[in-house]
């Protein structure tokens, strides 16, 4: 899988028109397939975890210094396939609330961070080597009192399903339906709020469900860990710039 890695690490931006087809893809592709069967045929999944690892074809020229040396590049893709739990973190900025002081139960938390604490958070260079042309500014960031639910999670679906979770949707239901109580930030951030701890008593998770859906209006949800997952929900950047300033 190395060798695979290290060709297709020597084709330079702007690279092919259809990254997928290219024969240094799917040599990649089929070196994974050989390696571990289970992972079925990760086209997506492949090309969201080499856009992390920074692949230098899908980098501008002032920045492939954020691309990892190809060896690197090959452990940590190696790493992925074989994982079976990740980190998973939720984050919201409490906008239409007022400053509340630090606030800590298990997994959740409402607190501030330093510039630098959000760019570990977020991991600010894999968001660079995906995102290219954005910029996390984490001194505006910094400027939002947040809402922070992390959670470790099996990695249980298929890689595919993990990348592009939009091809896997039951088509079957009913899409037209009327949610007279619909989860303002849908099932994810509920279910992981929900389930904090097996301790945690009734009323503390609807604390933090009411936190969530009466002082957010805006939700971002990162899986920071898992480089086959889509990884940032971008089309809230501007937003959180307009309610944190």
């Amino acid at each position: 899988m190395t060798d695979a890695v290290v060709e297709l690490w020597r084709v330079l931006s702007p690279g092919p028109d259809n990254l997928f087809s290219s024969p240094e893809f799917v040599r990649l592709k089929e070196a994974l397939q050989r390696l571990y069967p289970e992972v079925g045929k990760p086209v997506f999944a492949l090309g969201t975890a080499l856009r992390s690892l920074g692949l230098p074809s899908g980098l501008p020229q002032d920045g492939q210094y954020l691309s990892f040396p190809p060896d690197e590049a090959a452990r940590r893709l190696d790493l992925a396939v074989r994982a079976k739990r990740a980190r998973r973190l939720h984050l919201a900025p409490p906008d239409l609330a007022d400053d509340l002081p630090p606030l800590q139960f298990g997994p959740a938390a409402l607190r501030r961070f330093s510039a630098d604490e959000l760019r570990a958070v977020v991991d600010a260079p894999r968001l660079a080597r995906v995102f290219p042309p954005a910029s996390f500014e984490a001194e505006r960031f910094a400027e939002c009192q947040w809402l922070v639910v992390e959670k470790d999670v099996p990695l249980d679906r298929p890689p595919e399903a993990r990348a592009m979770p939009v091809l896997f949707t039951d088509m079957r239901q009913d899409f037209g339906r009327i949610e007279p109580h619909s989860l303002r930030f849908g099932f994810k951030l509920h279910s992981t709020i929900t389930g904090l701890t097996p301790g945690a008593t009734l009323r503390t998770r609807s604390f933090w469900l009411s936190l969530a859906n009466e002082m957010a209006s805006v939700f971002v949800f990162y899986s920071t860990e898992d480089l086959l997952s889509s990884f940032f929900r971008s089309r809230y950047l501007n937003v959180i710039h307009r309610i944190c300033l």
